[in-house]
């Protein structure tokens, strides 16, 4: 054997070996690379399995129906696993995340999604609305004319481009953003958050009467929209904090045209509402926790069945 022998050879000629050998290893390592991974990769595609994804969604739809929002979460994460190009999944995820106000992991998700998917409106929209107020409004309103490009006829895109207006704190923008709002409200007349964000703009401006107009109907769209009806929780939190905002900035509105009673009164309601949204947060991070609350759990399936007459009982 007369290879790498550093007892028989002289220092120079060992560190010439030691290093040969190190180039070969490494050239045997580039080829390994070149040849083995890529087939590793596609081992790895090929062991998608939408059957499992589809197994694992509808589990979790089941979770969710019965108030179990952790257990739903586990499922989606096994889906996501069995066909992880499956956007849908990613969309799930999201929107029990934000149930659950766990907003950081919603936006980690969404953005994920926007990776696999990035010219798709709706994960756009959804990276948006979850951004907005989180990220830099700057970053908001150039994700927002992305949004707005890729689906004009989308008034909620319009909706959160105005927002992002709004949030970079520019005054002489705020025609800029009243501008995008009705643009939503006309792509969506029946819908109350164009209105909401079209009083807030106005009442900014010192327009207070038609700000008390546009409130007013966006509070009566509201409550037409739950009168007698089953809401989803998800759904509910939403509507719950749209009432509370609505009710709030009417509040203000009547205390600057000096209607004291009026005022009082909506900022009770606002009150109210806002309790609620509290409790209802509280509640969804309580089910979503690690081990879950099944009392939290059984308390959001309550709600989910009864609507707003839960708390009328």
């Amino acid at each position: 054997m007369d290879g790498l022998d550093c007892r028989r050879n002289s220092p120079a000629v060992c560190v010439r070996q030691v290093k040969g050998c190190r180039q070969s290893l490494t050239l045997l390592f580039a080829l390994f690379c070149f040849l083995i991974l890529p087939s590793c990769g596609s081992r790895r595609a090929e062991t998608s399995d939408p059957k499992e994804a589809d197994r694992q969604i509808e589990s979790a739809r089941r979770l969710v129906s019965a108030g179990k929002t952790y257990d739903a979460l586990k499922a989606l994460a096994k889906a996501k696993l069995a066909d992880p190009k499956r956007t849908d999944i990613y969309g799930m995820r999201v929107r029990l995340f934000a149930q659950a106000s766990q907003y950081r992991q919603a936006l980690e998700e969404s953005r994920a999604a926007r990776k696999i998917a990035p010219n798709d409106p709706e994960i756009i929209i959804s990276e948006l609305q979850l951004g907005l107020g989180c990220v830099p409004a700057f970053e908001s309103e150039e994700l927002a004319r992305l949004a707005v490009s890729r689906a004009p006829q989308a008034a909620s895109a319009h909706l959160l481009l105005g927002r992002a207006i709004v949030l970079s704190g520019n005054d002489k923008r705020l025609p800029d953003a009243l501008r995008a709002f009705q643009e939503a409200n006309r792509l969506s007349p029946g819908a109350p958050d164009p209105l909401i964000e079209i009083g807030r703009v106005y009442d900014h401006l010192g327009d207070y009467r038609d700000s008390a107009a546009m409130l007013e109907t966006a509070a009566k769209q509201l409550d037409a929209q739950v009168a007698g009806k089953t809401v989803a929780f998800g759904m509910l939190q939403q509507w719950i904090e749209a009432r509370h905002m609505t009710a709030f900035l009417l509040a203000q509105t009547y205390a600057h045209m000096g209607r004291v009673a009026e005022s009082r009164s909506a900022a009770d309601v606002a009150a109210k509402w806002s309790g609620r949204s509290n409790e209802l947060k509280k509640l969804s991070r309580r089910a979503a926790s690690v081990p879950p609350d099944t009392a939290a759990e059984n308390q959001m399936h309550e709600i989910e069945k009864r609507g707003l007459a839960y708390w009328q009982q």
